[in-house]
């Protein structure tokens, strides 16, 4: 074998192992930079983000459910709940504050476990929605919560319906997605009223039913969007489920990434719909003032009938003057303008108290005037108010004591007015 033969070989071994020492270098730097890939998208993906939604409980503040945040932090190995709505009844000025809705409320984040052992203990069902966040949006949720926990920051202003622990949430979870969650929701619709979920959501406390439905005003009646639907915990986890956003890649993908139930609870949630009074409410009020006119009719001066009458008038005047304040007198948003103060007003009162025969008899005629006008602007477009409970029951009787004080006083000589 010649000394050229010998050399060529030895040549093509050195160029064979070179190019396997290049291939071998090259897959270990890119099982390297793999690693490194992963180890960086491992540090990125340090949050995972849920909705937790609280159903409702036996206190009378715990029957509009709650909902929280929920934050899974993988590089600590700990789960961390954010609530809003935290209130304290020691808090300077409370109930001053509540009546005239102008409540400070605050925001805390507790231990997972320790924070959802509490709505065990209270028998409330528990819902977990884990979220299809990327990891900027992951971790900018994060970093908003925990500036949102500094007590220089936690305090916020209370509203039930515009500003609760639901639209708080909401809101962040909006301005996480760039106002795409807003976007789905607006536009959409159940036909559903503040006052219909408020309603709804105490059916079973009649006291408390009636109370709020006298209060609310037009304000609150008509059809929410889903977006505003939001205010009740429910009802913006059962909105999230049907939300679709573009990832990355520009392919939708459901807000939702999974959704499990942890806690069925013991409380009933309420009914899609609060059931309907009007008809008990008319019965009543008929059945009343029938009583009523046949007493009069048959004793006009019994004392039985007259301490009846001036119970109900000073309840109606006390209910319309509350009425007037909280809408005039507060921050309670939805409380006027207010028609059940046609109704509940303290004229019937009034004619009870004044001395002269003939401008009693000219409050109780304007007395049942209003009551009458109460019915009649239910057709008219500009007047709304899904008060027909109220009406039912005052009407018949503001009606029927109009009829008897007039009547009453139909002998006296109506004086000139000038």
């Amino acid at each position: 074998m010649s000394d050229l033969a010998v050399t060529d070989r030895a040549s093509c071994a050195q160029r064979f192992i070179a190019r396997s020492t290049v291939r071998v270098i090259a897959g270990l730097l890119l099982a390297l930079l793999s690693v490194l890939g992963s180890a960086k998208t491992a540090t990125v993906q340090r949050f995972e983000i849920g909705l937790v939604t609280i159903g409702p409980g036996p206190i009378y503040w715990q029957r509009f459910g709650h909902n929280a945040i929920l934050v899974k932090d993988a590089k600590h190995d700990r789960a961390t709940l954010y609530s809003y709505g935290f209130f304290d009844f020691e808090q300077k000025d409370f109930f001053w504050r509540f009546l005239k809705g102008q409540m400070r409320y605050e925001m805390d984040g507790l231990p997972a476990d320790l924070d959802l052992r509490r709505y065990v203990k209270e028998g409330r069902s528990i819902r977990l929605q884990m979220l299809e966040f990327n990891a900027e949006q992951a971790a900018e949720t994060a970093r908003f919560l925990e500036w949102n926990r500094d007590p220089k920051h936690r305090e916020y202003d209370y509203d039930y319906f515009l500003s609760n622990c639901s639209t708080k949430v909401r809101d962040l979870l909006d301005r996480v997605l760039g106002g795409a969650l807003k976007r789905e929701l607006v536009g959409r619709s159940n036909g559903m009223s503040y006052r219909m979920h408020t309603l709804r959501s105490l059916f079973d406390n009649v006291p408390m039913w009636a109370a709020l439905h006298i209060g609310l005003g037009e304000r609150a009646d008509p059809a929410l969007s889903m977006w505003d639907e939001a205010f009740l915990p429910d009802r913006l986890s059962v909105s999230l489920r049907d939300v679709q956003l573009s990832n990355a890649e520009g392919q939708l993908q459901s807000l939702v990434r999974s959704e499990r139930e942890l806690v069925a609870g013991k409380f009933a949630p309420p009914p899609e719909y609060s059931p309907s009074r009007l008809w008990q409410a008319l019965l009543l009020g008929i059945a009343g003032a029938l009583l009523l006119a046949l007493a009069q009719i048959k004793s006009e001066n019994a004392w039985w009938l007259r301490a009846m009458s001036l119970l109900w008038v000073s309840s109606i005047a006390i209910a319309g003057l509350i009425v007037v304040a909280l809408g005039s007198l507060t921050a309670h948003t939805m409380a006027w303008p207010n028609e059940n103060i046609l109704v509940l007003n303290p004229l019937g009162l009034l004619a009870f108290l004044w001395r002269g025969a003939a401008i009693k008899r000219r409050l109780w005629q304007l007395f049942g005037t209003l009551a009458v006008l109460a019915v009649l602007i239910q057709w008219l477009p500009a007047f709304s108010q899904a008060n027909g409970e109220i009406l039912g029951l005052a009407v018949p009787l503001n009606l029927a004591l109009a009829w008897a004080g007039s009547r009453y006083f139909s002998g006296s000589p109506m004086r000139p007015v000038t």
